[in-house]
């Protein structure tokens, strides 16, 4: 495939079940268009629980398995994890290093990912991954001469055209009407994080209602798109 027929789409996601809440219903609609997923889970999501007898590894493996089974149902195939964890990911060297080793091997044409500069307050882990994931793509990932020795494991530079935050500040909606039930079937997989299901939903649906409104559909999913001009 040239890079004018790229249809693929990377996720770089700091938990488990954040994909799912930020770009679900999207990444559902392209990959049944055609487009092919994959995924980055940055934390091992082992801070995840409000119950004190859960052992944070048990937690870890099931949020695992959890992870890869949502992921399945949106058509995701590709599910890488890092495992830093939960709650103490820092912007680092290493973590800015993953990242474009992730998105040299994927060589997407988009990537989505957090805002790290959300008005609202926003989960330390999320700013996090969103700054790094945005420096990994500027100008990191574009250049040679940046973290050169991934060139000795055959991942060359790579430009990715657009970048989709999930943001309070959209300025870009994508109708999800014939996908947000896969959303939701999606969410449901992450069963030791989601409690009460249909209360839950009847939130996110009144939340993509509202957004749908912005573009006249009836559910959508709202980002902020920012494209990189080289």
């Amino acid at each position: 495939m040239s890079e004018e027929e790229n249809n693929r789409l990377l996720i770089v996601s700091a938990h488990p079940d954040d994909m799912e809440f930020g770009c679900g219903g999207t990444v559902a609609k392209w990959i049944s268009e055609g487009w092919e997923g994959s995924l980055l889970i940055c934390t091992d999501g082992r801070a995840g629980t409000s119950d004190p007898e859960m052992k944070q590894e048990d937690l870890a493996d099931i949020r695992k398995k959890e992870a890869i089974a949502a992921a399945n149902v949106l058509g995701i195939k590709d599910i890488n994890f890092l495992d830093y964890p939960d709650g103490q990911l820092e912007d680092t060297p290493d973590l800015r290093e993953n990242i474009i080793r992730a998105i040299r091997r994927v060589k997407p044409k988009i990537v989505f990912t957090f805002d790290p500069y959300r008005r609202t307050h926003n989960h330390r882990d999320h700013r996090n991954v969103g700054q790094a994931t945005f420096d990994a793509l500027y100008p990191y990932a574009r250049d040679y001469h940046h973290f050169s020795h991934l060139i000795d494991e055959g991942l060359m530079p790579h430009i990715v055209e657009e970048a989709y935050s999930w943001t309070d500040d959209p300025d870009v909606w994508i109708d999800i009407t014939g996908s947000i039930e896969k959303k939701f079937e999606a969410l449901r997989e992450h069963v030791s994080q989601i409690k009460s299901p249909d209360e839950l939903f009847a939130r996110i649906k009144e939340r993509h209602a509202e957004q749908g409104e912005n573009a006249g559909f009836k559910y959508a999913e709202g980002f902020r798109v920012h494209k990189f001009r080289w």
